[in-house]
């Protein structure tokens, strides 16, 4: 991102930040997170293992000349991720933002760590060590980018909100939308600035299946909501699977009069 694309990004996103909504940081598993970093950064456990051994075995055999021609570079490298992590972990006493997908903001820090790893193989045991590791890195951690560019992602926020978009009369008018309508309106005013989004809290009861017929034919949006969840919604919001057409995606349904 260039420098002067910075300030109006954050503007823009600043206006949807709410410490409620990010309360589930806080009891998500440490160790899933952990995880799932570990495939972020690495392609996987056994990536991971392989940078750490190989670090561990310079380090026990290299010698201090050895290191010494590389050292300033990773220790600068691993001191920029702690104190990525250790801002991180006091942000979060505020607002919890220590996920795996905020910490990979430290990935460039690793990857040049990586790199020297190559540098210091090939500098104490020639490159019959270093081109082998080098290749096993590569190809274990370009596991993670196959399967980023060939995995069918449940995104239920934007293909849900596509669908609403794309659906002929909704141009303007009223959707009722469950839960907290800031993300709603994340997807849609740009797009679709004269659609209303009528917010219909959590928990709450409504009589939609009464609501006139306008040229939107879409009554209700309804994401992150579980499957076991959703007749128990319907119900108190006067609808049902009988009487309306639904599109369901995962944790997200539209629905549509017949």
């Amino acid at each position: 991102m260039r420098r002067r694309n910075v300030v109006p990004w954050l503007a823009y996103h600043f206006q949807f930040i709410d410490v409620g909504r990010v309360t589930w940081i806080r009891a998500f598993p440490i160790v899933a997170s952990l995880n799932w970093f570990a495939f972020l950064a690495f392609g996987g456990v056994v990536s991971l293992a392989l940078f750490v051994s190989t670090a561990a075995v310079l380090l026990a055999t290299g010698g201090r000349h050895r290191l010494a021609a590389w050292n300033s570079t990773v220790f600068a490298c691993a001191l920029l991720c702690l104190l990525v992590l250790t801002a991180a972990a006091a942000i979060s006493l505020y607002m919890p933002v220590l996920t795996s997908r905020n910490m990979i903001v430290a990935l460039p820090a690793l990857y040049v760590i990586a790199a020297e790893l190559t540098s210091g193989l090939v500098s104490c045991w020639g490159k019959l060590a270093g081109v082998p590791y080098l290749v096993a890195q590569v190809g274990l951690m370009g596991q993670s980018v196959v399967w980023y560019y060939t995995a069918e992602i449940n995104d239920q926020w934007r293909d849900s909100a596509a669908f609403v978009l794309h659906t002929p009369g909704c141009e303007r008018g009223p959707i009722a939308v469950y839960g907290s309508s800031e993300v709603y309106r994340f997807f849609t005013k740009s797009v679709r600035p004269e659609l209303r989004l009528i917010e219909i809290p959590a928990e709450a009861a409504a009589d939609l299946g009464s609501w006139p017929t306008t040229s939107c034919p879409i009554l209700l949006w309804a994401v992150e909501v579980a499957a076991w969840d959703l007749d128990q919604l319907l119900a108190r919001l006067g609808l049902s699977h009988s009487g309306f057409e639904m599109v369901e995606y995962h944790n997200a349904f539209v629905v549509l009069r017949k």
